[in-house]
């Protein structure tokens, strides 16, 4: 029998604007994924090349989550629930936790589905407000977990620009010396960006963090 194992608890990791030529799973030369890496490592992580739907999360979140696709947007969007609703249907109890914006344009298409919820929190109302993604973490920590099937839904603000609010400077992944000639804006956004990167593999770290009553029999899914 192949069938595949019945969880009680499943987690949901949407990153945000991560490029996988930055990645070390896809080559980076610098370790900048050392959670994820040390998973593929023990193999307990699953890595395809997948591709956002489109570029702009408005769009993408919402066409990876419901029935929605490129082709037929608007309408399919309009009239399918999100697959918290499917969760919800299965008896699960659902959350949706986020670091980005809850109103905005560019933000009401992804939150109107954080409606579906049981539970759902924004830590901020506008996204250019956010800070690190570690306000989600401790959120979800705090949380009272009991012994019954739940669903988390964790947007994070992961490596969206500014790049330098995204990660904390102890957890930077390249010590930066700025002088003028000697660095160019170019490699100075690379830097920035990559520690951005590494910082959400660290924040990541879901099993290590998460509570012991989600951690047992846990099915993690990280789309970056």
């Amino acid at each position: 029998n192949n069938a595949v194992p019945f969880y009680d608890k499943v987690v949901v990791i949407l990153g945000e604007s991560a490029n996988k030529h930055h990645m070390s799973l896809y080559g980076y030369p610098i370790v900048s994924d050392p959670f994820l890496s040390i998973l593929n490592k023990n193999k307990q992580l699953y890595v395809f090349n997948a591709i956002a739907p489109t570029n702009q999360t408005r769009y993408s979140v919402p066409i990876v989550l419901t029935k929605a696709n490129v082709h037929n947007y608007p309408d399919r969007f309009i009239h399918s629930s999100s697959i918290l609703s499917d969760f919800k249907m299965k008896g699960y109890k659902t959350y949706w936790l986020s670091n980005q914006g809850r109103a905005g344009e560019h933000d009401l298409t992804v939150a109107s589905m954080a409606d579906e919820a049981n539970i759902s929190f924004f830590a901020n109302m506008n996204w250019d407000e956010a800070k690190t993604d570690n306000i989600i973490v401790n959120k979800i920590i705090n949380l009272s977990m009991r012994p019954k099937k739940e669903m988390f839904l964790l947007h994070l603000m992961g490596s969206h620009a500014d790049y330098e609010n995204r990660y904390e400077i102890k957890n930077a992944l390249y010590t930066i010396i700025l002088r003028d000639s000697l660095v160019k804006v170019r490699f100075l956004l690379d830097y920035l960006f990559s520690s951005a990167i590494c910082f959400n593999s660290l924040r990541n770290k879901s099993k290590a963090s998460l509570p012991s009553s989600v951690e047992r029999d846990c099915l993690i899914i990280v789309c970056k």
